[in-house]
């Protein structure tokens, strides 16, 4: 398993893979629960189980706590709070149909592999590095953008002594004191808020990273085909055989 910034930078010795490009979107999905880790001991299934938790929760806790706020806030407040509450309500689903097709997913990566292998010379394998830096760094890219949302949503709730996004958080809600309230209130929050955006973005992130990656190959496949019977080196029996072994790459990239 490579490092990010290697990813990123392109450094490291050896090959880069196309499997490389989902390297990170994996990670975070481990990171947030939506795909376990192996050997799933009593850890992680308690990890796994919480985040579940605070992804099943997510509609239930923005709803209430934006039911809250109409009574008593400002128009402000309360279209901030609602386009939240708005953007939420699908987030648990897209979590589900992630890990309901996660084995789904991961059953490309095969596929890549074959792929890769039909690729020896200097430029098509940087062709392929090429693909994996640029996913990486759109990975970075739609994550600032994601990232900056949540630092926007709470920085001014700082200075103004309010909370983020006003969620509902029971267990911390009934907790008498005011400003112990306040502060776990606001730090839980903040967590939580950037939690959700670790699992929208990398949802939504996987799909390009996907068709780049596949892209990529559709291209050096095309490059393949038109260099077909241009090599003096090679007999017709070669040349057929770099015909049929298209044909293969053709049909895994429809697989």
């Amino acid at each position: 398993m490579r490092k990010f910034f290697d990813l990123f930078y392109g450094r490291g010795a050896g090959d880069f893979a196309t499997n490389d490009s989902f390297q990170i979107v994996f990670f975070y999905w481990a990171l947030i629960g939506i795909k376990p880790l192996r050997p799933l001991g009593l850890f992680r299934s308690l990890h796994m189980l919480f985040c579940w938790i605070c992804l099943l929760m997510s509609p239930i806790a923005f709803n209430v706590g934006f039911m809250q706020v109409v009574q008593n806030s400002s128009m402000t407040v309360i279209l901030t709070t609602l386009q939240a509450t708005l953007n939420v309500l699908a987030l648990p689903l897209k979590a589900i149909v992630t890990g309901v097709y996660l084995e789904r997913l991961r059953s490309v990566e095969p596929i890549f592999k074959c792929l890769d292998a039909r690729y020896h010379s200097a430029e098509e394998r940087f062709t392929i590095k090429d693909s994996v830096i640029k996913s990486s760094r759109l990975f970075v890219i739609v994550g600032g953008i994601y990232f900056a949302y949540g630092t926007i949503s709470w920085l001014p709730a700082l200075f103004t002594h309010s909370q983020p996004l006003n969620t509902w958080l029971p267990f911390i809600d009934w907790i008498p004191e005011p400003t112990i309230n306040f502060w776990l209130h606001f730090l839980f929050e903040v967590l939580y808020v950037y939690f959700l955006l670790v699992s929208q973005f990398t949802n939504d992130i996987y799909s390009a990273i996907y068709l780049k990656a596949l892209r990529t190959h559709i291209t050096l496949l095309a490059e393949r085909v038109s260099r077909l019977g241009e090599n003096p080196k090679h007999n017709d029996d070669d040349n057929y055989r770099d015909l049929i072994d298209c044909v293969r790459s053709h049909q895994e990239l429809l697989e």
